[in-house]
């Protein structure tokens, strides 16, 4: 049975909803390669440190929580936007004049190396291989196999490009419930495919559309504790306990201090990062 144009349009409409999301989460991503070691935020305009990464380059240069960046090179801070980008179009060495309470500072900032997400970009390439394979099918069988064969392809680009990253506004909202809807039906849709194509296994449509019963009860169940801490239960404890239980639980996917990773940073993350408990880099 081939597809209607409405369904055509349909389905066009979805895929290049889906593909700005993937540009905006991969320039997300892109964002943390370029990431500093201190965080900051404005007053009125100045740029104010507010923690700064122990052991850190920023550290070295002198660098210290309620310093005030007047100058980076011969830019003052109020005309600085980006201050990353700033920061690495200048040089690795970057002349800095800092106001410590009454007292006015020249320091050399070194702007960390980048630190580039090599698997992450190899995911994302294999994740647009994906979506050409589906569309080339897409519309060289107009069949419903062909149609679902897409949306197989569709969900594993969006498991393998779409990434959550930077300040947890609406759209890190948006695209991690978009992950995480990809990554529960992809298994499912999968099945479903192979159920029908190349010869039907199940042709009781009630059989196949029961696939669908589990995802949609782990969707309805789903507990995940988001970085700015939703989902957790109320807390209790000590500090002493919470060391011993991030030890245990924590620390193999954040790092000893947080910090290490390789899944999100914890402590010390990039500026005007909404995430409360990381705010403090003595944490």
């Amino acid at each position: 049975m081939r597809r209607s144009i409405f369904s055509n349009l349909l389905i066009l409409a979805l895929t290049v909803a889906v593909v700005i999301g993937a540009f905006v989460s991969f320039q997300r991503k892109r964002s943390s390669f370029e990431r500093i070691d201190f965080t900051f935020t404005r007053d009125n305009g100045v740029i104010v440190v507010k923690a700064v990464d122990p052991g850190s380059g920023a550290e070295r240069a002198g660098l210290r929580p309620a310093d005030k960046i007047w100058m980076i090179g011969e830019t003052p801070s109020t005309e600085v936007e980006g201050l990353q980008k700033t920061l690495r179009r200048i040089g690795q060495s970057t002349p800095l004049v800092v106001a410590r309470g009454n007292e006015m500072l020249k320091l050399t900032y070194r702007v960390p190396e980048l630190k580039i997400d090599y698997p992450y970009l190899i995911l994302s390439f294999i994740g647009f291989l994906y979506l050409a394979i589906g569309l080339f099918t897409l519309f060289r069988g107009g069949k419903r196999e062909s149609t679902l064969f897409f949306f197989v392809t569709l969900l594993s680009f969006i498991v393998y490009v779409y990434t959550p990253a930077g300040d947890i506004d609406f759209t890190y909202k948006v695209l991690q419930l978009v992950e995480d809807l990809a990554t529960i039906l992809l298994a499912p849709l999968t099945l479903n495919f192979f159920l029908v194509f190349p010869r039907p296994i199940v042709r009781h449509k009630g059989l196949l559309a029961a696939l669908y019963l589990p995802p949609a009860l782990l969707a309805a169940w789903d507990i995940d504790v988001r970085p700015d801490g939703v989902g957790l239960p109320p807390g209790s404890g000590t500090p002493g306990d919470g060391t011993t239980i991030y030890a245990a639980k924590c620390s193999g996917c954040h790092g000893k201090s947080g910090r290490e990773g390789p899944n999100d940073r914890l402590v010390g993350r990039l500026p005007n990062d909404a995430f409360p408990f990381g705010r403090d880099g003595n944490v």
